[in-house]
């Protein structure tokens, strides 16, 4: 059994990251493992995931946006 990267998502849970004005269509797994090679940036894009996890469970959001460790990232879920 895989275990989940963040609470309350599967692995294959589609999403928009919206990166300094670049807009990546991938899925969580693909943040964690396979999509940057820029840890800086991997980072802040799993920051961005935390608080969605937070907002999505306490509130219903299916988007969070904000600047994280000096970079303009917005994470939407796909449905």
């Amino acid at each position: 059994m895989t275990k989940r990267c963040f609470d309350g998502f599967n692995n294959s849970q589609k999403l928009r990251v919206i990166l300094n004005g670049i807009i990546i269509y991938t899925t969580i797994k693909g943040v964690m493992f396979d999509l940057f090679g820029n840890t800086e940036q991997r980072a802040a894009v799993c920051d961005a995931l935390l608080q969605l996890s937070w907002a999505f469970r306490n509130t219903g959001s299916v988007g969070v946006g904000s600047n994280y460790r000096g970079y303009d990232i917005q994470v939407d879920l796909i449905t």
